[in-house]
Formats: C-alpha cells, structure tokens, sequence
C-alpha cells in the first residue's frame, strides 16, 4: 500500500492541511520542529484506517488517495454531511462505504496498520484500542483469528521493534541468523 495525497480540513493543528505523498517511494520522513503536526498527521493517518477497517464514521472531513494492491482508492470523508459520509471510489468506480468496510474492502485497505509512538503519552495506542480489545475477546471465545488488523507496540517493546527493523535492513548479511526462529517470527509480524 503505498499513500498518495492526504487533504485534511481540520484535525487538531491541521488546518487546511494537504500533503502530496511520494506514491513512489516506500518510504515517507517527516521532518519539522516541535508542535508542526507531525505527530497529529500520524494520528490522523490511524484514526482514518481505524474507522475505515471498523466501518465506522468518519472523526473528521479529509480526503484520501492510495494505491493498495494495484487499486486506486479514493476516500472523500465528512462528518457533517447529512448522507453518505464517507464516499469511496476504486479505480474511478463508487462502491458503497458498507460494502468496501466489509469483506469487499479487504482488497482495498492495508492489512496492517502498525504503530509505535516514543512520546510521553497513549495519544497513539488508544486509537487500537477496538481493535485489541476485539482480539482479546475472541481469544477467550476460542475464535482462531490472525493477526488484528491495527497492531500497536508499547514502548516496552520498542527495542524489539528496533531490532527487527535494523535486522531486516542486514538480513542478507547474516544469513545464519535468518534461519533461526526467533528472527522470522519477529519478521513475519513486523513485515506482513
């Protein structure tokens, strides 16, 4: 999956705010001073594919481009509209909100959102909240899920985070490493 353009109206200190991604690249740095928006764009970011994946409605008016499996999504939300809130179109064809949040939309959206967030508060991993607690209570039904859609690491896991990015960045060179078990479960969750 790979982000295109991003239109926000407003969401905390993003008023009016547009950012053209390059659909290109697999990589995006943010870079700016304290209290620019980074963070809030990040937040943005999971609150939309949160209530994208959940079929919820929409907490703010934004519009969003992206490429996921060779399909081109565009996503025109607004709380505010009387009717059809959230307006989806793939490959320039509207398709129901309902039907792209349901089994449909599985072939539009990521199948995971991770995230990780160092500052001093939870802004971030109350945001996957729904999707962990629906984890939990399916374990203690005995219903067999993969792996939840929204994936957050605590900041007691960040050093496995590290660890698995930097090792993935190496892999080739430490091929005894790579065939251990440790390595490709840590892989599978942080790469899938």
């Amino acid at each position: 999956m790979r982000l295109d353009k991003l239109t926000i109206t407003n969401f905390k200190n993003l008023r009016d705010f547009h950012i053209d991604f390059d659909e290109q690249s697999l990589t995006t740095v943010l870079v700016g001073r304290n209290g620019t928006g980074k963070s809030n764009l990040l937040e943005a970011l999971i609150i939309i594919f949160r209530d994208l994946d959940l079929g919820a409605p929409p907490a703010f008016k934004y519009q969003l481009d992206y490429i996921c499996r060779e399909h081109k999504v565009h996503i025109d939300a607004d709380p505010d509209r009387a009717k059809d809130q959230v307006s989806v179109s793939v490959d320039g064809q509207a398709i129901s909100y309902r039907r792209f949040s349901q089994r449909e939309g599985e072939s539009y959206l990521p199948n995971y959102v991770f995230g990780y967030y160092s500052g001093p508060t939870n802004r971030m991993e109350m945001h996957f909240e729904r999707h962990q607690n629906r984890f939990y209570e399916d374990l203690l039904r005995g219903v067999d899920r993969p792996l939840r859609p929204l994936l957050y690491a605590r900041l007691v896991h960040s050093q496995f985070v590290l660890l698995v990015s930097s090792m993935n960045r190496i892999r080739r060179s430490w091929s005894f490493w790579t065939n251990t078990y440790v390595y490709r479960a840590l892989t599978q969750f942080y790469l899938s």
